[in-house]
């Protein structure tokens, strides 16, 4: 039996988690404690309980891995790197050695050059931010300052696919060039909310937030304008679009009631927790913002209007600031969430009718899934067309991989891309800037300061 040990004092290390737990399920319900409890601080606590390995043992990528322990204590700010390369997949920790003489700024920079190129993504861009006022490093805003607690990221992105990450290192200038789409800029953000905001707090914003018109307007794709607000304040987080969360399995109409029982009118209960909690999840340290072409969604707090939104191929839909005098050079301010454009809309369009996209959980990780008028599900997007010439498609977790895309119990495999030369890879390869740009898709370079 594991067993937690303080001083001549013992307890089952089971039970010492069910408290922890139960304390946080009274936080977040608004109980008579929960006004006692600093969740941000409770989150440090627990962060201690989650798993640094995947359900079959494996290891998770460094973003999940950093994520799970940002909240904790680290002495030396290097070992927020060091202390998890054991955990790291082989492929991200390899040629990673530590080296303590080496100043804090230069293991980041080299750390996050490696990241991008041993795992062909770009995802690393997700968790930069503006430095802290209180941070002693002097970094490219490109490189994430991992002393700092930062944002989570959001959980379900799938705004640029599986299109290959495209990035260009320059050392002379400490510049990292990235290539997307624009969509614009930001036209209005409001009122934010704390990162150690109260649940009153978040609650009390998120009814500034609330359209004039929400009841009686429509939103883009032909959506109601009050389904599109439900679904920006969790980010998407809804039953039949992404996975069911542990305890925050709420479909579109259950979200809606608790938006309307929470929000509008102030309660929590035990019918509306669950959408509360992931409130305070996304919305702590972000705000709403809309955009000149009239989409609404989340940015950091510190993102000003005139910012720019731009879709990052291999990444995600990032804020860039303009370097002043400097127009093409930009500040990474962070990530955001764009409700309408979060599964491909900028490279492909919108869905043919009778088809939706979900996210879904596939051999253990989570894919973009399409689902036809009749309910059939696929990983083949039917607004890409055909493959490149020398290019088929394969499916599956270990070799050999099979030409069905369905198992024998009707499940979905794995989805791969397979060149005539042996090449392998998840990434799609018609979502290259070169491929795209045939489409008519506006992909231009992003020089990142």
């Amino acid at each position: 039996m594991r067993l937690l040990v303080v001083g001549h004092d013992q307890l089952p290390w089971s039970s010492f988690k069910a408290a922890l737990f139960w304390l946080e399920s009274k936080a977040v319900k608004m109980t008579p404690i929960s006004d006692f409890i600093q969740q941000n601080e409770f989150d440090r606590t627990t962060s201690v309980l989650i798993p640094t390995r995947d359900a079959k043992g494996g290891s998770y990528c460094f973003t999940i891995l950093w994520e799970r322990t940002c909240r904790l204590s680290c002495l030396d700010p290097r070992d927020r790197i060091y202390a998890l390369l054991s955990l790291l997949p082989k492929r991200e920790s390899e040629g990673v050695l530590p080296d303590y003489e080496k100043p804090t700024e230069d293991v980041y920079k080299s750390f996050i050059l490696n990241q991008i190129e041993k795992s062909s993504s770009l995802e690393i861009l997700r968790l930069c931010s503006p430095t802290s006022p209180q941070s002693r490093l002097d970094l490219p805003s490109w490189v994430p300052d991992l002393t700092n607690r930062n944002l989570p990221a959001f959980q379900y992105e799938n705004a640029t696919g599986t299109s290959f990450p495209e990035a260009t290192f320059d050392k002379l200038n400490d510049t990292l060039c990235v290539r997307g789409i624009s969509h614009g800029s930001i036209a209005e953000v409001r009122a934010s909310i704390a990162h150690s905001a109260q649940l009153r707090e978040i609650l009390a914003v998120c009814k500034t937030w609330v359209p004039e018109n929400l009841r009686t307007a429509d939103y883009k794709g032909g959506e109601s304008l009050l389904e599109a607000f439900v679904k920006t304040l969790v980010c998407g987080s809804i039953e039949g679009v992404v996975p069911a969360i542990a305890g925050h399995g709420l479909n579109l109409k259950e979200s809606a009631e608790a938006f309307d029982k929470s929000v509008v009118k102030g309660i929590v209960d035990v019918t509306t927790s669950s959408y509360v909690d992931m409130l305070r999840y996304f919305l702590s340290g972000r705000a709403f913002f809309t955009s000149e072409k009239a989409f609404m969604g989340i940015c950091p707090s510190y993102a000003e209007a005139g910012d720019h939104i731009v879709f990052i191929l291999g990444s995600a839909p990032l804020v860039l600031r303009s370097v002043p005098g400097r127009n093409d050079r930009f500040r990474v301010i962070g990530e955001c969430y764009v409700q309408g454009l979060m599964s491909l809309e900028v490279f492909a369009g919108s869905l043919p009718d009778g088809w939706r996209s979900k996210t879904a959980s596939i051999d253990g990780f989570d894919k973009l899934v399409f689902v036809d008028r009749s309910g059939n599900q696929t990983q083949m997007d039917p607004r890409l067309g055909a493959l490149p010439q020398d290019w088929t498609f394969k499916f599956g977790s270990e070799y050999p991989l099979k030409d069905s895309e369905i198992d024998e119990k009707g499940d979905l495999r794995s989805m791969w891309f397979v060149h005539s030369d042996g090449t392998l890879q998840c990434q799609d390869p018609r979502l290259t800037s070169e491929l795209l740009k045939t489409r008519g898709v506006d992909i231009q370079d992003f020089i990142l300061v």
